[in-house]
């Protein structure tokens, strides 16, 4: 057991600072695709307390796109991923579970005075738009601070986009280039999904967010990946990066 313990994240403590992250915690709101990946993700990497958010059952076609299992069908995703994630968490009891078994909502005030990544994992637009004006980030001092750092992926067939704000700054241009549900692909981009697709957003959203976090930099806020030409564009430059 004490190898196990010292061992545990011996290979990747050369590229994650655990130390940054001591005090912080994740909201991943919305449990499904990305967001059960995400969760996945940073347990297993240590992160010390995730709050998972989703009011919405495991359905059939939730397993071969979600990577939820059979046993899972009809639990409350929410639930179904914290049970996942139980036999992931460290044997020092340093990491932490909160199960929020409903939607997130405007009145879920985000705890003032604690480090905080948001992992927005919506369906819809509006949802996300609920989610950034509930931050009210003009009044945290985190562009000397450091404190808040949110991340939003959009994923559509081999096409993932990953918009990160840190800033309220990145936040007033977040809600200003946010689309309209009607301006965009009919239906939610969760009727095309892949799990590989949800995998590497979920990959991506954890990676910049670590990252950032050692450097205090967020040089690309959206960006725009294509599986199928391994192209990564800068999308506020229209550059590749």
């Amino acid at each position: 057991m004490s190898q196990t313990k010292n061992q545990r994240y011996q290979r990747q403590k050369e590229v994650v600072n655990s130390k940054k992250w001591k005090h912080w915690r994740a909201d991943i709101i919305g449990c499904g695709a990305v967001g059960r990946q995400v969760a996945v993700i940073l347990a297993t990497i240590g992160f010390p307390r995730l709050v998972l958010y989703d009011g919405q059952t495991v359905e059939e076609a939730n397993l071969g796109a979600q990577g939820f299992a059979p046993p899972d069908l009809g639990k409350n995703k929410a639930r179904a991923v914290a049970d996942t994630l139980a036999p992931l968490l460290d044997e020092q009891g340093t990491q932490e579970i909160v199960v929020m078994d409903r939607h997130f909502t405007p009145q879920d005030a985000f705890q003032e005075g604690t480090p905080h990544v948001v992992f927005c994992m919506v369906d819809t637009m509006s949802g996300r738009k609920n989610i950034v004006q509930a931050l009210d980030m003009a009044t945290r001092p985190i562009d000397t601070q450091k404190t808040f750092y949110l991340a939003d992926t959009r994923v559509l067939t081999h096409n993932i986009q990953l918009h990160t704000i840190t800033s309220p700054q990145e936040q007033e241009q977040y809600l200003k280039d946010l689309p309209k549900q009607s301006e965009i692909e009919q239906g939610r981009c969760s009727n095309k999904m892949t799990f590989y697709a949800a995998q590497l957003a979920a990959s991506l959203a954890v990676g910049r967010f670590v990252i950032w976090l050692s450097t205090g930099k967020n040089p690309h806020p959206s960006i725009h990946y294509n599986i199928d030409t391994l192209r990564t564009i800068d999308m506020a430059k229209q550059q590749l990066i």
